[in-house]
């Protein structure tokens, strides 16, 4: 088997930017058979062998596996088992150990080629190279994180709650944000925020188990976040402006002990919105009062 990298504009080949060639797996009788790449592929193809044991028809329809793992991803977890479908031959697509903020959206298409080699390794001209056009989605996918268990804020010691709050959430913002990711001064993310007060009407005899009521406070419903300048708690930043409305809520309701509950949704894009990560229930702990 030959895998090639083309340019999705001209399907002509072009090497990727990323060292990315795929683990392959083909599935004969119920069984996935790992296919073996041959050392030394070049910048636009590389090519697999298939094991003599089986032995797999060359016209065969079958189920295949691509499997690409990016260079930085670490220990990863063993993949999933591969979904069922009524497909005869369906190709399945892995990309494992990507970061949803580095390659927040991917584009799948497929296009049909003939022709294109007829004498062993030498390329046909192309004008006589049937190519039909590419096939895709009209959106983009996105990879998606999602966070629903409760996660507390680091409590500040110093300034008022608006301040605490502005500097909590900015610190938890800026290390999820940055820890493995840079941006450049004009990088934007789609934000929406909604901030809540949280106070336990009931709790168990283990003190485990509360039933907890949940008073809304504000929702930013859509802001164009700034990773460079939004999670730091200077005037006019986001998290700036979000610890003020809380201080100002919170000077008014007088509240006693309970906790700030904060819903953040970050976006892949804003047309069509395709949430990127969410984190559904970040507290931050009010002193008792």
């Amino acid at each position: 088997m030959t895998v090639d990298a083309v340019a999705a504009d001209t399907l002509q080949p072009a090497p990727n930017p990323t060292d990315l060639w795929p683990e392959v797996a083909v599935t004969w009788h119920d069984e996935q058979v790992p296919l073996t790449l041959r050392p030394d592929p070049t910048q636009t193809r590389a090519v697999y062998d298939y094991p003599a044991e089986p032995e797999i028809p060359a016209a065969e329809p079958c189920p295949y596996d691509f499997r690409f793992t990016w260079p930085d991803a670490g220990e990863l977890p063993p993949p999933p088992p591969l979904p069922t479908t009524d497909v005869d031959a369906p190709q399945w697509f892995h990309f494992r150990g990507t970061d949803v903020l580095s390659r927040r959206t991917a584009v799948a298409g497929m296009s049909i080629v003939r022709n294109r080699f007829l004498v062993d390794e030498t390329p046909t001209a192309q004008a006589f190279v049937y190519r039909t056009p590419v096939v895709s989605f009209a959106a983009p996918a996105a990879g998606s994180v999602t966070g629903t268990a409760p996660g507390v804020l680091a409590t500040e010691p110093t300034g008022d709650l608006g301040e605490r709050i502005a500097k909590a959430l900015g610190d938890f913002l800026r290390d999820m944000l940055w820890i493995r990711d840079t941006w450049g001064p004009d990088d934007r993310l789609p934000v929406r925020l909604a901030v809540g007060y949280s106070y336990p009407m009931a709790i168990s005899s283990d003190r485990q188990t509360s039933l907890d009521s949940l008073v809304p406070v504000l929702l930013a419903p859509a802001h164009d976040f700034h990773p460079n300048k939004d999670w730091k708690p200077d005037e006019g930043s986001f998290v700036h402006t979000v610890g003020e409305a809380v201080q100002d809520w919170y000077e008014a309701a007088q509240p006693p002990k309970g906790a700030i509950r904060f819903d953040a949704t970050f976006y892949a894009t804003t047309a069509p919105a395709q949430p990127l990560i969410h984190a559904a229930d970040l507290r931050y702990v009010l002193p008792e009062s």
